[in-house]
């Protein structure tokens, strides 16, 4: 729990915000097209296949940087527009 609220501060999210993202990859069904529809608005390929296993198996650390590692900097985030920004955000469940 420490390693996982250490790298949830790094990225400047809570704890409960990190938790929100991992269990909202667990909801298959939903995690799996809102991701189809991240990749197809943003033009970016994104597979969370291994961040779902990571967060089913109970490793939220593991998941968290498997899914930074796919989101890109802080400057292409910020690059985007909006409705971008929104889809990556409905993909991993947040706001």
């Amino acid at each position: 729990m420490i390693k996982l609220s250490v790298a949830s501060r790094q990225l400047g999210l809570s704890m409960g915000d990190t938790l929100a993202i991992t269990e909202g990859i667990l909801d298959f069904e939903s995690s799996i097209e809102k991701q189809m529809q991240a990749s197809v608005m943003t033009g970016k390929s994104f597979n969370l296949e291994q961040a779902r296993m990571l967060a089913f198996a109970g490793d939220h650390e593991g998941a968290l940087k498997n899914i930074v590692s796919q989101l890109g900097t802080e400057q292409e985030f910020l690059r985007m527009n909006a409705y971008h920004r929104q889809a990556m955000a409905d993909m991993l469940g947040t706001s």
